[in-house]
């Protein structure tokens, strides 16, 4: 399914190593469509998930971002905001 939309609530932020995330979680997260089916790679490393509640119709998703402390701090200091949601590419994925 893709998102179609323009804001969403970060309900939560949850700091995780590579080595924890199932096969099909990180395959749900980094699918794309370009030419056909590709991933974004992740740094096998320590990651940061974001939980969303889409704005519009309450759906929930998630993407991972590379961990820093930085972004931890930034990221765990706007759960509970409403932010805007860019969404890139043909995501849809069954």
């Amino acid at each position: 399914m893709a998102i179609q939309t323009e804001c969403a609530k970060l309900l939560q932020v949850f700091v995780i190593e590579y080595s924890e995330l199932s096969k099909q979680f990180i395959e749900y997260d980094t699918f794309y469509l370009d030419n056909g089916i590709e991933f974004y790679p992740l740094p096998k490393s320590k990651l940061l998930v974001l939980l969303f509640q889409d704005g519009d119709n309450d759906y929930v998703f998630t993407t991972i971002r590379r961990w820093t402390l930085k972004k931890e701090e930034y990221y765990k200091s706007l759960m509970g905001d409403i932010l805007n949601v860019e969404v890139s590419g043909n995501s849809s994925h069954k």
